[in-house]
């Protein structure tokens, strides 16, 4: 899923999640889906065992989850990386069982085939970015932290994240639609918003000499 030093930093910022702690941009930062879809009668004594089952194919590392057997809902916190410069998206699933609905009557023929999807599981996903920076830079949960008030373009990854995972959770085909581009939004701001700016300062810094230059005798 990652390397060593992202997965380790990633907890920390999943934890604190600093690009949220603005509520004007929190929106920028997130966006929040609903899906339905028709399951199988036991698929809620499932849910836990398919969250597993995507943690081990590394599609994202489970934070928390608290289920309620008696109202057939569950909540989870989940992180997953996000594009190849692995951004951290947290990810709060509410998920629910609406009651078994009793079908028109019908002929025993078609009845069978209902009978085996009378369940319909809803699914509400919230992604949110922790940090315009990517997960492996050095120190990046303090340096989010520092940068709490910057304003970067993350809600269609966001949805995108949170698109994906949920259709592995319900086992969905993809939907079709638009091919979203290899770099995103976020990619472009991190390399000519930040990336640039430093290695500008940087090669500033060394061609005034101050970093470098011997200091003459005195």
């Amino acid at each position: 899923m990652g390397f060593l030093l992202s997965d380790l930093q990633a907890r920390w910022l999943a934890l604190w999640r600093p690009s949220t702690w603005v509520p004007v941009l929190r929106d920028m930062h997130s966006a929040q889906i609903s899906y339905s879809a028709q399951v199988q009668p036991d698929a809620y004594k499932r849910l836990e065992d398919d969250l597993r089952r995507l943690e081990q194919q590394n599609r994202c590392r489970i934070l928390e989850m608290r289920s309620d057997p008696e109202r057939r809902q569950m909540k989870a916190k989940l992180f997953r990386f996000f594009g190849v410069l692995q951004y951290v998206h947290v990810v709060d699933l509410d998920i629910g069982m609406e009651p078994k609905l009793h079908p028109p009557q019908q002929s025993e023929s078609s009845a069978a085939g209902a009978e085996s999807a009378q369940d319909t599981m809803v699914v509400i996903a919230r992604s949110s970015s922790c940090a315009p920076l990517p997960a492996w830079v050095p120190l990046c949960p303090i340096l989010a932290i520092l940068l709490f008030w910057l304003p970067f373009p993350a809600a269609e990854a966001n949805r995108t994240t949170a698109t994906k995972l949920v259709q592995a959770l319900l086992n969905s085909p993809k939907a079709a639609g638009k091919r979203s581009s290899v770099v995103s939004p976020q990619t472009e701001f991190f390399f000519f918003f930040i990336v640039a700016p430093c290695v500008f300062i940087m090669a500033q810094v060394l061609q005034s000499g101050i970093v470098g230059r011997p200091r003459d005798a005195g």
